[in-house]
């Protein structure tokens, strides 16, 4: 009698064990799917004043009469999600808002974009989680502050480009041999007008010679 108690007390502390067992996995792969997610989005004020919608067009011309037309074909918007190989420390996975302006310089049939993330506007950017891509424009950032190759160097309250008066100018320097991402074969300034986008480039051409493109007319809408 003594040995069927024992028995069952020990088939009874079997269960109980196996049951503490199943309770801890569960706990533990519960706790290994809760994931924070930690989002950054682009600056709005950014994409009112820079980001514009598809049949927008810019036509330039440059000292030697020469014209360049850049229209823009399309745009997407959505999030990119740093991925985690290794696991996620902490349970945090960063989201990254995105828009993306599709480009095509018609003189030239080449095709490009501007990537618009954070404070940031990019040629060329993309990737799983916007690796990709050079600096062109910073937002809100003082004289002098750089990334990437790209420079705030200057700003003006206002400026007159082929007889028409722009306002609100950042001027930007991209330095070829600082480039994150080789996009700009000599050193090119960018006059970025809010509400207009681009409407100056200088390129520092060392074999044509010092070239200025000026915003003739434009068609925009945003």
């Amino acid at each position: 009698m003594q040995g069927v108690i024992k028995n069952q007390t020990m088939k009874y502390r079997a269960i109980l064990t196996f049951i503490l067992a199943v309770i801890s996995i569960l706990s533990c792969k519960k706790e290994s799917t809760e994931i924070t997610y930690y989002t950054t989005y682009v600056n709005t004020a950014m994409l009112t004043k820079y980001y514009f919608k598809p049949g927008t067009y810019w036509v330039y011309e440059n000292q030697n009469s020469l014209i360049d037309s850049v229209i823009v074909t399309g745009d997407v918007n959505g999030f990119t999600t740093i991925p985690c190989p290794h696991g996620c420390p902490g349970g945090i996975i960063t989201r990254d808002e995105f828009y993306k302006m599709n480009l095509l310089d018609i003189t030239n049939n080449i095709a490009s974009n501007y990537y618009y993330m954070s404070d940031y506007i990019k040629l060329n950017g993309g990737g799983e989680y916007s690796q990709e891509g050079q600096p062109v424009f910073i937002y809100e950032r003082p004289v002098d502050y750089s990334f990437n190759g790209a420079k705030v160097m200057d700003k003006y309250d206002s400026m007159t480009v082929l007889g028409t008066k722009y306002y609100d100018i950042t001027k930007m320097k991209i330095t070829a041999s600082l480039q994150f991402q080789r996009e700009f074969v000599f050193d090119t300034y960018l006059y970025f007008a809010a509400n207009f986008g681009i409407i100056k480039k200088e390129i520092d051409d060392s074999t044509k010679g010092y070239q200025t493109w000026n915003l003739k007319r434009s068609h925009i809408l945003n």
